[in-house]
């Protein structure tokens, strides 16, 4: 029956284990193969990742800066001979601007992606010095990222009954 079967495919019997070995050492060697990339594709993911998300940060907030939503955060309370007496921060609006700002993120984060990364196939080689030589292969690559932003205060003393905020 599987002789049949064979012969219908066009295959003779002789070829049988041929195939059978070449159907178990491909997905050997494909995966030796991934195991020698992985190194070099973690390193260009890294690179490519820092570099892209830094641009991508100050890009969006050069842009919030540029459409005036930044202002006055804090407000200075004087006493009746005109002297500071307090400063008070406007945590509303340093919280809203927080946000809007990691939803801008976010937003540009998604939008130019999928990105792509090339490794060069000598980073498959056991040798060090053939590392950056090679037709390159192109990975796609995808964020799974969830934006987070923290705000942080610190005072400093910078005198007698002077501190710096």
């Amino acid at each position: 029956m599987t002789g049949v079967i064979f012969m219908r495919w066009g295959l003779k019997k002789r070829r049988r284990p041929f195939i059978i070995l070449c159907l178990f050492i491909l997905p050997i060697m494909a995966h030796f193969l991934l195991k020698r990339a992985e190194p070099a594709f973690y390193a260009k993911c890294s690179d490519y990742s820092n570099t892209a998300f830094t641009e991508l940060v100050n890009g969006c907030i050069r842009d919030m800066a540029d459409s005036g939503e930044f202002g006055s955060f804090f407000e200075i309370n004087s006493d009746n001979g005109g002297h500071i007496a307090s400063v008070e921060a406007d945590t509303a609006r340093i919280n809203r601007i927080k946000s809007q700002l990691l939803i801008n993120i976010q937003n540009a984060l998604n939008a130019d992606y999928p990105a792509y990364v090339y490794i060069p196939l000598g980073s498959l080689s056991p040798y060090p010095l053939l590392t950056y030589y090679g037709p390159a292969l192109r990975i796609r690559v995808y964020p799974i990222s969830i934006v987070n932003g923290k705000l942080e205060d610190t005072f400093e003393s910078v005198g007698i009954n002077q501190v710096r905020h």
